[in-house]
């Protein structure tokens, strides 16, 4: 493990979207090249020479301060552009309460991100943004559209606005995975969406909150048609978690299957939103 180590590039700032990840990366890589780089001495550079175990607690999850936050960029030799970076990253990772501070963060990070030549157009990240971007895209495989794209407002639940769907169409098109058929219709393409590796989770963590606030709001309206709301509590050993994800996998290729093999044309959209999580962390015993 150590050889393999001792042979790894320098950690690089710019391709982590978790601050906590990239120091704990970081002071593997420094730690293994000079002996006397350890937590305690990282403790000591930052004012804090009576704790051995600050640094430790940030990595577990304690709040790193302002003040804290450029001396930590400093003992970790970052040049002033990483610094820049890093400091958004802890605002970003650490901005709790206000999804509006967060977006904009995330709009610095990408804004400020190095990536190689080869990550595709930025705007792949904002599909994943908004929710109503994949619901529009869905709803030219159901219904036919030329030049009248303010018909699809209204058709969903909530509600898509006449400048949504425009916003939404000018994406579509500039991400190029929607194209007109024969017929003059835009329909999906069958093209994938890639973001790139960074940010690319945070990208889809944002996506799948959104899902979870509209699956929120379509239960509080349960008048709507078709929706099913199951939940289950379980007490699992080890094995049983993992047979558990296995079920959710092979369960999630089957309906891809069903949706993918239906011969008959589509009439109506759902979003399915199973999401398992935990009460406790790991085991308790």
């Amino acid at each position: 493990m150590k050889r393999q180590a001792e042979n790894a590039a320098r950690p690089n700032v710019f391709n982590y979207n978790n601050f906590r990840t990239y120091l704990s990366d970081m002071f593997d890589f420094l730690s293994i090249g000079d002996p006397e780089f350890t937590k305690s001495m990282i403790c000591k550079k930052l004012g804090l020479p009576n704790s051995r175990s600050y640094f430790s607690d940030v990595l577990k999850g304690k709040f790193l301060s302002p003040l804290k936050t450029p001396v930590m960029a400093k003992v970790f030799g970052l040049s002033a552009d990483e610094t820049k970076f890093f400091r958004t990253l802890v605002n970003f990772n650490q901005a709790f309460d206000d999804p509006n501070e967060k977006d904009i963060l995330f709009e610095q990070l990408l804004t400020m991100s190095k990536p190689s030549a080869t990550q595709i157009n930025p705007k792949a990240y904002d599909y994943y943004r908004t929710w109503h971007h994949c619901v529009v895209r869905a709803l030219l495989d159901i219904v036919d559209v030329s030049d009248n794209w303010a018909d699809l407002a209204g058709l969903t639940y909530p509600k898509i606005s006449k400048s949504e769907v425009n916003a939404s169409k000018k994406l579509l098109i500039d991400l190029g995975i929607i194209a007109r058929n024969e017929n003059g219709f835009w329909k999906p393409n069958g093209k994938s969406i890639t973001t790139g590796s960074f940010m690319r989770d945070q990208a889809i963590l944002q996506f799948q909150t959104q899902i979870l606030e509209m699956a929120q709001k379509a239960i509080i309206n349960n008048s709507l048609i078709g929706q099913r709301v199951k939940t289950l509590l379980m007490t699992l050993s080890e094995d049983s978690y993992k047979r558990v994800l296995g079920a959710i996998d092979r369960f999630n290729n089957e309906l891809t299957t069903i949706a993918t093999q239906d011969e008959n044309p589509a009439d109506r959209i759902y979003q399915l939103a199973l999401v398992l999580f935990p009460y406790s962390q790991g085991s308790i015993k």
